[in-house]
């Protein structure tokens, strides 16, 4: 009979155990506002096997993805598109190795929870390519630039997306300034731990006219 109870008092006691681990362990994934976060070390070792394996995820929630995919197997690009948030999308924007938004007019802006998944993606060592004229979202659609999704990005790297005008390095559009060491220009790019980011003062990068240009700064952004 004791010894009975004392194997129904264990395992009710391996089961408490049990449970209150897994709760823990939950409890450690969760961020504010009920967002579930993998691991960093989880997260930074799947964004390296998608630098090495050069998939991209083409945002076309926030942002305006390009008509033709063609351009993206002349990088060698594995492309993954998003219709959904970010925070629908964590695990397919954890599994890519660079995120591309290209600016659209009227577009969602990112809600808390949506920055928090793209923040952890930077912070992981993940990559970033920015086409948007800012300059569109203030004169246009009359909002403060500082709201814009894209500014926000922009400004984890150090880069700020200004409203005003840049130099264009084409004749096709006019390009947003972006301040970078107090100095204005259409494109830049940057750096944050592994994380490395471009930015294009205008939407229209992937145009047929800049196929060198997008080889060679895709090839940058993946490179190790």
């Amino acid at each position: 009979m004791k010894s009975s109870l004392l194997a129904l008092t264990l395992t009710l006691t391996l089961v408490v155990v049990f449970a209150f681990s897994i709760f823990f362990i939950s409890l450690s994934q969760r961020e504010r506002g009920g967002l579930l976060i993998p691991p960093d070390e989880e997260i930074t070792e799947s964004i390296v096997h998608g630098v090495e394996s050069r998939f991209i995820y083409l945002d076309d929630y926030y942002s305006d993805a390009p008509a033709d995919l063609n351009i993206f197997t002349k990088t060698k690009a594995k492309v993954i598109t998003g219709y959904d948030s970010f925070t629908e999308n964590k695990d397919k924007l954890f599994r890519s190795g660079l995120l591309v938004m290209r600016y659209g007019m009227r577009k969602k802006q990112l809600s808390t929870n949506d920055f928090k998944v793209v923040k952890k993606f930077i912070d992981n060592g993940g990559r970033v390519l920015l086409a948007c004229p800012a300059w569109v979202y203030e004169s246009y659609e009359k909002k403060k630039i500082k709201d814009l999704s894209f500014y926000k990005i922009a400004k984890e790297f150090g880069l700020v997306l200004t409203a005003e005008y840049a130099d264009a390095p084409s004749d096709d559009g006019v390009f947003s300034a972006i301040l970078v060491d107090n100095k204005k220009v259409a494109m830049a790019r940057g750096a944050k731990g592994k994380a490395k980011i471009f930015v294009w003062g205008q939407n229209n990068f992937f145009d047929a006219s800049n196929n060198a240009l997008i080889i060679k700064t895709f090839d940058w952004l993946l490179e190790r």
